[in-house]
This record gives structure tokens, C-alpha cells and sequence, in this order.
């Protein structure tokens, strides 16, 4: 397989560094699986720039970890989305506030792009978890998300007011999907009650 360096022009890291640093991720053909491999990262990035950057660029399809050694999948997206606004408010004063859905149309086992831009009206006291669900034409789910925003990097309890949060990740529809029309849903609950929030 192919593989690239990441050459790091100065340590410790920095944002503009990490973004400077995996500068040929955006050269990519869009909708490219590739694989970044981190080792060590506790000590090799800190401040998780690398994972940041990447989440501002990619969208995560998956992960493993062997040993020190963190591998992430990622498709490549476009620099700029199509945000449709949403605007849905849930308990609490947290907004969904738009979502970009690069793929009009999927075919079965490959992957549905989505990018969420959320935004609180103010502080969060629970580190809640979001739920995206792929419905098929007779409403059973049959894909699923569940993670803390930004693939576990923006936790709602650092959200500061009226400041937007962005997560971006792919989801993979089995291969036995049937067609028809999917309804994408979004939610949050309470990862340790395992209660919903209202819309």
C-alpha cells in the first residue's frame, strides 16, 4: 500500500502546523478512503491537532487501535459543503443548526457523508452523545452513528454560546440495502440514562 509521511515542520504542534502538515489530504479525488496512522499520540500530538485538522477536512468512517499504534479512516470531502439550515432546537437551548449531505444518491455498502453544524444558546453541563440513524424506505434503521460531536473531539461541555460546532462523518450502509428513498435522523441522549432530549 501506499504510504506518506507526515512531515511536521516544528514540534510541539500547532493547529497551523498540523494544517500546513497533512496539506496533501485536500488534494485528494473527493469521496477517497484514505488511512492515518498516529503513534503514540499522547505524546506525539497532545493537543490532538492532527485529529482536529483532519475532522475539519475528512469525515471519519472508522477507527482501531493496536498497541501505541491509532489508525483512522477518513473519506475526503469537498472544502465547502451544501449546509441546508435546520434550525431544530432541543431541550436545553442546543440547535441543530444546518447539515450538509454531499451524496444525493448511495449505492449499497457504500458510504453517506454528513456534516452537522450545531450551536448552544448556553453552557452544557452534561457531556451528551449525538445519534444519526440512515431509515429505509419502510422506516427500519439500518445504519447508525452514536458518538460525542466531533468524532469525541468537542465534548457539549466546552460549547461555548453562540459559537458553532462542526462534526463530519460517513456512515456505511450494508450491502444488502434495498433501494428506496432514507431518511436521515438526528438526535441527542444522555449516554449514561440513555434518555432523548426533546425537540
Amino acid at each position: 500500500r501506499e504510504v506518506t509521511p507526515i512531515e511536521v515542520a516544528h514540534f510541539p504542534l500547532t493547529d497551523e502546523a498540523a494544517a500546513k502538515s497533512l496539506r496533501g489530504i485536500r488534494a485528494l479525488p473527493e469521496g477517497t478512503a484514505f488511512d492515518v496512522i498516529l503513534v503514540d499520540e499522547a505524546r506525539s500530538d497532545p493537543g490532538r491537532h492532527l485529529l482536529v485538522t483532519l475532522d475539519q477536512h475528512g469525515f471519519y468512517l472508522r477507527e482501531s487501535w493496536y498497541g501505541l499504534l491509532h489508525q483512522v479512516t477518513y473519506l475526503s470531502g469537498p472544502a465547502e459543503l451544501p449546509f441546508e439550515p435546520i434550525e431544530a432546537v432541543y431541550e436545553g437551548g442546543i440547535m441543530l443548526a444546518s447539515i450538509a449531505l454531499p451524496e444525493a444518491q448511495v449505492t449499497p455498502g457504500g458510504a453517506v457523508r454528513v456534516a452537522l453544524e450545531w450551536q448552544t444558546q448556553a453552557g452544557i453541563q452534561d457531556s451528551y452523545k449525538v445519534f444519526v440513524h440512515l431509515a429505509g424506505p419502510d422506516g427500519v434503521i439500518i445504519a447508525q452513528r452514536d458518538a460525542v460531536p466531533g468524532n469525541g473531539l468537542y465534548p457539549m461541555t466546552g460549547w461555548q454560546p453562540g459559537i458553532s460546532v462542526f462534526g463530519r462523518f460517513a456512515i456505511t450502509l450494508p450491502p444488502d440495502a434495498p433501494p428506496g428513498r432514507y431518511e436521515v435522523r438526528v438526535g441527542i441522549y444522555h449516554p449514561d440514562l440513555g434518555l432523548r432530549l426533546p425537540v
